[in-house]
Formats: C-alpha cells, structure tokens, sequence
C-alpha cells in the first residue's frame, strides 16, 4: 500500500527484512511491524539507496545494493549519485495512439559514470557511516561483501580501464580501510563475481581465482596480502569455483583440465595437493553441491547425448 517493493531480503536470524522502494533503503521489523526508513534522499535519475545504476545492473550483473552483516546488527549498502550522468531519451511503444518519451541515465563510452560510495547502517544506534573507497570517483566498486567478522566488510575495487582490481577491507564502526590484494594486467582482468573472494571460517584466509598465471587458477592468501598457496596449476583453466568445504579443508572447481571442450568437477586440499576428479562420465558436467559438500546433483551432457541428472555422494 506504501509503493512497490524491491530485493527483499531477510535478516540472518529471519526477524527482519530489507528493501528498496522508490530509491530508498527500508527495514521492517517483522516481530513489531514496525517499517524504518534507511536513507532519505533517493530520488529517479539522481540517487540510488540499496540497488544499482544501469553500468553495475548491466556489466558487473549485480542489482542488490546491500548486504546484512553476519550477526544482522548492521546493513552495508551502495550509494549511487547519477546527478552528472548524460540522460538517454528512448521512445516506448505500447498500445497507445501516441507513444511515451522513456528518459532514463545510460553513461556511454568515455562519459561521466555515477558516483558510487560505500555506507554501512547500525541498527543498534541509528548511525550511517561511509567507508572509504579512496579518492578517486571515475572508478568502480563491483562487490561489497561482509566477512566472517562482523565488523570487518569486503570491498572490491577497481580502475576505469578494467585492468586493475584491488581487495579492500573496511572497518564498520570506523569506514577506515586497507587494499590486502592487488593485481594488474596490461589488457583487462574479468570474473569479478560474487564468489571474489571466498572468506574462510574465522575470516583471516580468503580464496580468490585469477588469470595472472596465463590461466584462470585458484590461490589462498591471508588478511596481509601473503599468498599462502597457490592451490590449482597447469596449463587449463579453472571455469568454476564451487566452494569451499571447511570441515574438510578441500575446494572443489570444475575445470577444462582434461580438454576445453569438455568440463569435469574435482575436489582438492587448499595446499595443492590430493586433486581428485569426482564426475566419472567424459563431456560436459556441471555439479550442485548440498550444504556441507556431503551429495551433489550432477548434469551431464555430450554432443550427442541429452543432459542426464545423477545424485552422487
């Protein structure tokens, strides 16, 4: 009744829901009912609360703008300022006699982007504070992502050109942050998903794939930018990161190890060592692990056979 609703997305513990309406970022309290209002300012082709702008919806395929802190007591969010993108006028043709002028912010090639910064709310006491991204604005911030530690938020940044990308930690209460990996590349660096980094238990290691080797592999590094392992090698590419089995301390990817026309699952320990490929069948797989890595559901296919769904253990 109070306008359309986006991205509802629930607390850790369930009490509580996230949304965007009308460019703004709200929390209910379903124990209460009671409806917060996060931010104030947002408002159509100029400031974005909680989701995103046209370039991050469309090149870094993200539309949630904010992210619950593990322990749910804070919401780290985006804030896009879009006031200096050029407007795009686009006719849209329904079933009216006289068509409708659709204007919208859609920055091209070498224009000015929105401005993105970085704020996380405490529920706790009500206060927003940004976090810094540094002082360079024509830049991007693909991912935020909360790490194990509640205090501790995940920030990915990355130059115009695409060909430097940094892994940032920022301190909640504070919005002080440290660059703890950085990599170039003289042309572009791609896959920046939603699995860049993958945080272990306790949060003081994380995983990141990256193409610096001349192929797409797996390494593990600690919270001062050390590499501890560099945990896939070969002359093949990594195209899948899975996850990460902590009870085990084994990864398992998918990767073309055996031929680029043909995809296997495999599981190995983050040292490097006791690779094994778990998926039998030769061609094409793709593996959904259950939660603890215990079962997956596997989807095979070849060029001349149809896709075939197996329950392994």
């Amino acid at each position: 009744e109070q306008g359309a609703q986006r991205l509802a997305t629930f607390s850790p513990d369930g009490s509580k829901v996230g949304f965007v309406r009308e460019n703004d970022l709200y929390i209910k309290n379903l124990e209460t009912g009671e409806e917060k209002q996060i931010t104030h300012d947002g408002e159509y082709n100029h400031i974005i609360n909680g989701t995103t702008d046209w370039v991050y919806e469309e090149e870094f395929a993200i539309t949630q703008g904010f992210h619950w802190s593990p322990e749910g007591d804070r919401i780290a969010y985006y804030k896009f300022d879009e006031s200096r993108v050029r407007v795009f006028h686009m006719t849209m043709y329904k079933d009216q006699l006289y068509p409708e002028d659709y204007a919208f912010k859609y920055p091209k090639a070498g224009e000015k982007n929105s401005i993105v910064k970085i704020f996380v709310y405490n529920l706790d006491d009500g206060t927003t504070r940004e976090m810094d991204t540094g002082e360079e604005t024509d830049q991007y911030i693909p991912r935020i992502k909360w790490t194990p530690n509640n205090n501790k938020l995940c920030m990915i940044r990355m130059n115009r050109l695409q060909n430097r990308v940094e892994i940032m930690l920022a301190d909640a209460g504070t919005g002080q942050s440290r660059v703890v990996y950085e990599e170039s590349n003289p042309y572009y660096i791609s896959q920046i998903g939603d699995d860049y980094p993958t945080f272990l238990e306790g949060g003081e290691r994380f995983i990141l794939y990256s193409e610096k080797s001349g192929y797409n592999h797996l390494y593990m590094y600690d919270l001062d930018g050390n590499m501890i392992d560099q945990i896939t090698e070969g002359n093949w590419d990594v195209t899948n990161f899975i996850g990460y089995d902590d009870a085990a301390d084994k990864v398992f990817y998918t990767s073309a190890e055996v031929s680029p026309l043909k995809r296997h699952v495999y599981s190995i320990n983050t040292n490097g060592t006791g690779k094994r490929r778990i998926t039998e069948k030769d061609g094409w797989n793709r593996a959904d692990f259950s939660n603890g890595f215990k079962y997956f559901i596997n989807y095979h296919s070849t060029a001349n056979t149809p896709q075939v769904v197996t329950l392994h253990n």
